[in-house]
């Protein structure tokens, strides 16, 4: 089965160990899980496909072992898709293009606050004065800037892949912060002024 190996940064050919097929009970499908190995590194991996009924067609494994990092469906749809392509391209091992991904995704957070960016250096100044993200978040957003620029305009430029793991968690802690984790503080703010509203009972 062809399936991407996120230790040799490739799509292999891996080798079937064990398979279980059962029935879906939300999908109303049939389901199959595969136990399979690397054959170049011996990297266990696990896959999951559906089917309608059986005679059918399985339909395109999906990798269930080692994970596959998804962002939250509260960020915007075009930013998920950049931020996939950031992983794709990590796991594939080509780190130049996952700093230009990466850069793409936070070029799109910008965009998405503030309209048509011409200067990502200064929208993202913006955005730390208008407190979308805070001191931390703007250093790591400045890092990510650079080493996209740097990817995208130096012939000669590398980047490590601890460099490159490093820029897809700055990413990915950015998208959860802006689009995820402060939306659910400003909700949490409000339940939490409603509830000092409320009148006590007697002997509160």
């Amino acid at each position: 089965m062809l399936i991407d190996c996120t230790q040799c940064k490739a799509r292999v050919n891996a080798e079937e160990v064990a398979q279980f097929i059962g029935f879906d009970d939300e999908t109303q499908f049939d389901v199959r899980y595969v136990f399979l190995r690397c054959p170049s590194c011996i990297t266990p991996l696990l896959t999951v496909q559906w089917r309608p009924e059986e005679g059918e067609t399985w339909d395109s494994a999906r990798r269930l072992y080692p994970p596959i990092r998804r962002i939250s469906f509260r960020v915007p749809m075009e930013l998920r898709r950049s931020f996939q392509e950031a992983l794709q391209c990590h796991e594939s091992g080509h780190y130049l293009a996952t700093a230009l991904m990466c850069r793409r995704t936070l070029e799109g957070v910008c965009s998405h606050h503030l309209g048509n960016v011409k200067n990502l250096s200064q929208a993202l100044k913006e955005l730390h004065s208008k407190q979308i993200i805070d001191d931390r978040l703007c250093e790591w957003a400045t890092a990510l800037r650079d080493d996209g620029n740097l990817a995208a305009h130096d012939i000669s430029a590398r980047i490590s892949h601890e460099d490159a793991e490093d820029l897809v968690d700055f990413s990915e802690a950015i998208l959860d912060y802006v689009f995820v984790l402060r939306d659910r503080f400003v909700k949490y703010k409000s339940r939490r002024a409603k509830r000092r509203m409320k009148p006590r009972g007697k002997g509160a």
